[in-house]
C-alpha cells in the first residue's frame, strides 16, 4: 500500500498542474493582476474577513429543516450549529452554496453529483489563502461583474466572470454545461446592498451602419473614407490601387462614376488609383 502512495501523489500533482494550465487559458493576466490588487487592498481584505464570519441564518421558504439536516448529515453543507438550539449559522460562501444546491436540485441534479463539485466551490486559489469565491465576490460587489458557477457535462466546475465564460466557450471548453448566475443569489443574502450585473453593452446597428458593413464585405478596396455632415453620413469613397501592368480598359470596366488617377514618374505610368463614390440608397 505504501508503494502506491508516491504514485498517487504524482497523479494528484499532475491533475493540479493540468487544472492550473486550463485555468490560465481563459482567466489570463486580468485575473492575476486583479488578484494582486485585491490582496493589496486593506479595505477589501477587511470586508472579506467580516464576510467569512458565521453570522448568517438561512430563512428559505422552500427549504425544510429536515432537508437541511439531511444535507448536513451527509456532509453536503458547511455550517456551525449552536449548542442547545437547532439553528445553523453560515458565512457568506456557505450560505451561497446552500442556494446553489437548491438551484441544482431544481434542475434535477442528484445530491451525489452536487457533492462532487462542493470542493471546487470552497477551493483556495493556488499560492493564496483566498478562495476563488472571495475573488469573484469582490469583483461582483465592487465592479458589478456578472459572476457564474459553471459545471461542465464532465462534472468539472469553475467560478467565471461573464467574459471568462464566453472565452471558455469560444475555445470549446464549455460546450455542454450548467450555469448558475451568482449575483442574484448574493442579493438573497445581502439585504441592504444590491449586487447588479453589468453585462457588456451590445449596440444595435442602424440600417445605414448595416449598409456600410455590407459594403465593406462586398467591395474590393485598399482604403475607405467616410465623411459626415450634420451627424449624418454624407459621402463614402473607396479607393483601390492598380499596378501599371493592369490595362486601363480593365480598370475602367463597369465603373461609370469612378475617378481614375495615374501617377507618373519620369514620363512613365507607375500606378493607377480608382476612386468610387458610394451612395447609401
Amino acid at each position: 500500500m505504501q508503494e502506491n502512495e508516491p504514485l498517487q501523489e504524482q497523479n494528484d500533482a499532475d491533475s493540479t498542474s493540468i487544472r492550473s494550465s486550463m485555468l490560465t487559458i481563459f482567466r489570463g493576466h486580468r485575473f492575476v493582476t486583479n488578484l494582486n490588487k485585491l490582496i493589496d487592498s486593506t479595505q477589501a481584505m477587511r470586508n472579506l474577513e467580516v464576510l467569512s464570519q458565521r453570522n448568517c441564518e438561512l430563512k428559505i421558504d422552500t427549504l425544510s429543516y429536515r432537508t437541511l439536516h439531511h444535507w448536513d448529515s451527509i456532509g453536503l453543507i458547511e455550517c456551525q450549529r449552536e449548542s442547545g438550539s437547532g439553528w445553523r449559522r453560515f458565512n457568506l460562501v456557505e450560505a451561497i452554496w446552500v442556494h446553489v444546491i437548491i438551484e441544482l436540485r431544481n434542475m434535477g441534479i442528484s445530491l451525489n453529483s452536487i457533492s462532487k463539485v462542493k470542493s471546487i466551490f470552497f477551493e483556495k486559489i493556488p499560492g493564496s489563502q483566498l478562495k476563488f469565491f472571495d475573488y469573484y465576490l469582490i469583483d461582483a460587489l465592487y465592479f458589478k461583474t456578472p459572476t457564474f458557477f459553471v459545471i461542465s457535462s464532465q462534472g468539472d466546475s469553475e467560478f467565471l466572470s461573464y467574459e471568462e465564460m464566453i472565452g471558455a466557450m469560444e475555445v470549446g471548453l464549455l460546450n455542454h454545461c450548467t450555469v448558475i448566475h451568482l449575483n442574484p443569489l448574493m442579493n438573497k443574502i445581502f439585504k441592504k446592498i444590491e449586487i447588479v450585473s453589468q453585462f457588456p453593452c451590445k449596440r444595435t446597428l442602424t440600417d445605414e451602419q448595416n449598409k456600410i458593413c455590407d459594403l465593406i464585405d462586398r467591395e474590393d478596396f485598399d482604403s475607405i473614407k467616410i465623411s459626415k455632415a450634420d451627424d449624418k453620413i454624407s459621402n463614402i469613397e473607396i479607393e483601390r490601387g492598380f499596378s501599371r501592368d493592369v490595362p486601363y480598359k480593365e480598370i475602367r470596366e463597369n465603373q461609370k462614376d469612378a475617378i481614375i488617377t495615374t501617377r507618373v514618374a519620369k514620363g512613365i505610368d507607375v500606378s493607377t488609383k480608382l476612386t468610387t463614390r458610394i451612395k447609401l440608397d
